[in-house]
This record gives structure tokens, sequence and C-alpha cells, in this order.
């Protein structure tokens, strides 16, 4: 799979092509020395192609189209001074190979077939200057094979550096996905220690503060007891909390797969809601998994609860169609852009009044991957977005016949 290109040349590339630039007028200086009995066109067009490179020093930034036609041109040049200096006999005619090689590594593949093109008709037209009277049939003949061995040669080694550029471009993508991927461990990593930390220093105090409120429903009365209950509840819900973050940090990874069906995951789901968000989500998916059922549950808690905040009043969908299960908000949507970054650490196009803090989305990618999932968005018909968990293979295939087995004991037992 190619990669496309950057719109311009980098600024090694730009120097790189410059300094090429003014070897080509220093050789065609040579050759109008040497080689071109009149002396004063030719170096009337050493000139000219001098003139034209100090100019393209101007042009910032360098596109590679400008870069195709900039080659073509420099192939005129070339060709102009062979009219002036032998035509196709004189040795500098192989200069036309660097001007198509340099088009199959830095142009565009339009502008470098183009250049093989331009290149080949103009060393053609260098023959018009050839003597045949003088040098006769045979040394024509010979030159005339040059000609034909050009067009080959040239086509095969642009073809060949032009596949060896792209190589090497997927190369450098794949190295950048790498590093991508090393950062983001960097922030998982940093994640499992802020989680670990948490944990550790908030533990002590909710279990003492559990312990006291145990101690103290002893005597209390019924309403203080209730108060009592109260506290209780509420500090098992902050050990839940400070599961779900280590959970969330990337620790998914240790939790043994479970079956478990949908329906469970969507009632956790629901259960982690206030109760205003609680009644906004919709679906009841059938089927079963065999995954980390608490960080699958994560995953899905963090979509819902995005799609939720998109939706503001709007009802938030959940839908099931093997392997895929859609989360469908209708928000307003996002941005080619947004969508690109929505994965990204730290990336949130919330308010600073909200509480979003840009890693819903980014430890949802990263439990995703770690479970071999896919998750996509995609824009919503109507308006709104869709985010789409693709589980593998391996998770659903090895369910077939649990699933029967747990369909059977359901109806039995109803």
């Amino acid at each position: 799979m190619s990669r496309k290109r950057p719109e311009n040349l980098s600024a090694i590339e730009r120097r790189s092509v410059l300094r090429l630039r003014w070897v080509a007028v220093a050789i065609e200086g040579l050759v109008a020395l040497f080689f071109a009995p009149e002396g004063p066109a030719a170096f009337a067009l050493v000139a000219g192609h001098a003139f034209s490179n100090v100019a393209l020093t101007l042009v910032r930034p360098l596109s590679r189209r400008t870069l195709g036609a900039v080659l073509m041109s420099d192939g005129g040049w070339l060709a102009l001074m062979l009219a002036f200096a032998g035509g196709p006999a004189n040795p500098f005619s192989a200069l036309f190979f660097v001007h198509v090689v340099l088009a199959a590594v830095l142009a565009t593949p339009r502008w470098a077939a183009a250049t093989w093109v331009v290149c080949t008709g103009l060393y053609a037209s260098t023959f018009q200057s050839l003597d045949v009277h003088v040098h006769g049939n045979g040394y024509a003949s010979h030159l005339y094979g040059m000609l034909i061995a050009f067009a080959v040669t040239s086509a095969l080694i642009a073809a060949f550096v032009s596949r060896l550029s792209q190589s090497l471009l997927r190369r450098e993508h794949e190295l950048r996905e790498a590093r991508e991927r090393a950062a983001a461990s960097e922030h998982i990593a940093s994640l499992n220690t802020l989680a670990a930390g948490a944990a550790h220093e908030l533990g002590s105090p909710l279990g003492t503060i559990a312990v006291a409120a145990g101690e103290l429903a002893f005597g209390a009365t019924d309403a203080q007891r209730e108060d009592l209950q109260l506290i209780t509840d509420e500090v098992r819900r902050c050990r839940t909390i400070l599961d779900a973050m280590a959970l969330g940090a990337g620790e998914g990874g240790a939790e043994a797969p479970s079956e478990v069906s949908l329906r469970e995951l969507v009632d956790g789901v629901r259960l982690r809601l206030a109760a205003a968000e609680r009644a906004r989500v919709r679906g009841e998916p059938v089927g079963a998994l065999r995954v980390p059922i608490r960080a699958c549950s994560q995953m899905l808690h963090n979509l819902v609860q995005n799609a939720l905040d998109a939706s503001r009043d709007s009802e938030v969908l959940l839908e099931w169609s093997s392997p895929t299960l859609r989360v469908l908000d209708r928000g307003e949507g996002m941005s080619e852009s947004v969508r690109r970054r929505a994965f990204d650490p730290f990336f949130t196009t919330k308010g600073p009044e909200s509480r979003g803090r840009g890693l819903g989305l980014f430890l949802v990618a990263t439990v995703a991957e770690q479970l071999g999932c896919r998750v996509e968005l995609r824009a919503r018909v109507g308006g709104g977005t869709v985010a789409e968990i693709t589980f593998p293979d391996a998770c659903l295939l090895k369910l077939e016949a649990s699933m029967t087995n747990a369909l059977s004991l359901e109806m039995a037992t109803s």
C-alpha cells in the first residue's frame, strides 16, 4: 500500500535540488567552453540556466508539482545546449538520466512520467543536428540505438527508483506510527503510576471511613443508620471508581477473559450512569462475548458517556451486529480533522467548564488494542456520530456452543 508524499519538498530535498542544478550549470559551462563552436550562444544559455536557479532559490515552499515542471525545463536547457555542442554525439547527453531519476525520487508519479516523456522527446530532438552524410549511416544507426536504449533504460530505472522511494516512504510511515505507539505507551505508564498512587493513597482512608461507619451503626437511630449506610455505599462506589481508573489506564490486559452477555455489559454500564443519563440510553443488544469483563465494560462506558455528553438531551442508541457493537448519538458530529485526532491523549473539544480531560477515547483505543478490537468513528446519517467496536473473530467463534447452552439454560429457568 503506497503512502502519499507531502505536497512540498522538505528543506533537505530543496537544498539538494538547488545544489544539483548548480552542478548542472557548471557542467553546461564546461560543455560550452570545450565542445561548443558557437561559444556566445552557448554561454548565454548557461547564464540563463544560472539565473533560473537563482530565481528558484526564492520559491518557498517548493512543491513537487513545481519541481516536475522545473526538471522538464532543465531537460529543455540541456537539449538547447546539445544543439550547439554536437547533439546526441556529445557524451553529456547522458545527463537526461539525471532529470528522469530526480523526478522519480522527488516529484509526484504523474510528473515523473511526464518528465520521462519530455526528456525522451528532447533527447530525440537533438538528432536533428546529426549530419548523416558526414558520419555515415552506421554511426547514425548507433546513435539511434542509443535513443532506444535511453528510453527503455530510463523507464526501467525510473520505475525501480519510484518503487524504492515508495518503500522508503512506507517504512518512514511505519516508524512514525511506532514512535506514536511508544509515546502512547509512555502515557499509559504515567496513567498506571497515577492510578496505582491514587489507589494506594485513597485506599487506607476509605477503609478507615468504612470501619468507622460500621462501628457507629451500633446503637444508632434509624435515621442515623440510613446516613451511615449512604456513607458505606459511597465508599464502595469510590473503590469501584479506583478499580475503573486502573483498568482505564491500561491494566485490562491482566484480566482473564470470561463469557459475558451483551445485556450484562450494557446493564453494568447503565448502573454507573446517573438516573437522568440512564434513561437516555436505548437498545438491548443480544449476544455474548469472551472478553475481560471489567476492561470491556470500562471501554463501553467511556463510549456511552462520550455519546451522552455529545448528545445533550437526545437519546443514545446501542446496536449489535456481530461482530460489531455500535454506539450512536445525535450530537453535532465531528469534523474530519477532529475525527483524526479523537483518540489522541488529552485532546478534547469540550469547554473548560466540562469534566472532559481528553482521555476517554484515548483509553478506549488503548483497551481496544489490548483486547484485539478495532474502534472507528464515523458520521451518522442525519447528524451525529457512530462509534463502532469490532471484536476479533476468535471472541465469537469460540462461543457458538456456549451461547446456545446459555440460551437453553435461560429458557429452562424462566
